[in-house]
């Protein structure tokens, strides 16, 4: 599998399934027959199972493998910079990194999200709309996952999970993204795309659980988010919420991708809580 969509002629197929696919486990219906050919090709390479007239990953570990292995390799685009740390040689400075990631996101794929990878924002209003369709939450997954893996791996050795697979008792779960290395503080990261209130106040509780079940160092709710001045009025974590370690940051992108602004709110090692308003994070 590997060998194969990591050819130049299979270059058509990847593209479809970083846009359509990776990230994301239920069915999608492809219309285009030039597209439904490359489709077939990901089907008999067991990357896809067909689902009558619709296609899906063919399972969580499969799209776990692809945006691990193949993803990284044949879109290696990432920071030429060192990862930034909180101090020399300590651990990894999470929020610069998130900036820095992001500032390198591939703006095309988010633009077309959606076209291609979308969610319909219901209530939320979008350039003074509601009901408009904006990128899902595997489009931000998959493009971080993708830069974190080929920076943070390559560069720092650091092992990048996607779904990671956790459980409690009889309950299967998966996080978004854990990142990893010996001896070092594990880092989870729990991401959602335009969500209300309610929606972030369930991703807040899920990332507490993660990060109790993984015994993790330092958590982060990573919120993508269209809504119009959203940053007027970002909900937030508790206070208790941010003793136990649940750090938030809030990134607000137009739906060209061209401005990225951010808030956060987080506590440090030191246990000193930091917050930034509406921080510009790249702009046109």
């Amino acid at each position: 599998m590997v060998d194969s969509l990591l050819k130049d002629s299979a270059t058509d197929a990847v593209d479809l399934l970083r846009s359509h696919f990776v990230g994301h486990l239920n069915e999608v219906s492809i219309p285009d027959e030039k597209e439904r050919k490359l489709a077939d090709f990901l089907t008999a390479e067991g990357v896809l199972s067909t689902m009558g007239d619709s296609y899906r990953m063919a399972s969580t570990y499969i799209d776990s493998f692809v945006r691990r292995y193949i993803i990284p390799a044949k879109y290696p685009h990432y920071p030429s910079s060192l990862a930034p740390r909180i101090y020399p040689n300590g651990p990894l400075d999470v929020l610069d990194i998130l900036q820095l990631t992001i500032s390198s996101f591939d703006k095309n794929l988010i633009r077309r999200a959606p076209r291609q990878s979308y969610k319909n924002s219901g209530q939320i209003e979008v350039g003074g709309n509601s009901k408009v369709d904006i990128p899902r939450e595997s489009v931000y997954d998959t493009e971080l996952s993708r830069i974190l893996t080929s920076w943070l791996s390559k560069e720092e050795r650091y092992e990048i999970t996607c779904q990671c697979h956790l459980r409690e008792l009889d309950n299967h779960k998966y996080s978004d993204i854990v990142i990893r290395k010996k001896d070092k503080p594990t880092i989870v990261l729990e991401l959602l795309a335009t969500g209300d209130q309610s929606t972030v106040r369930n991703h807040i509780k899920r990332t507490d659980n993660y990060r109790r079940l993984l015994e993790a160092n330092e958590a982060w709710v990573v919120h993508f988010t269209c809504e119009d001045n959203y940053l007027q009025h970002p909900y937030w974590q508790s206070d208790a919420e941010l003793d136990e370690g649940i750090n938030m940051v809030h990134f607000w992108h137009d739906l060209c991708f061209e401005n990225v602004r951010m808030s956060a709110r987080w506590k440090d090692s030191n246990g000193d809580v930091h917050e930034n308003d509406d921080r510009v994070v790249c702009s046109a």
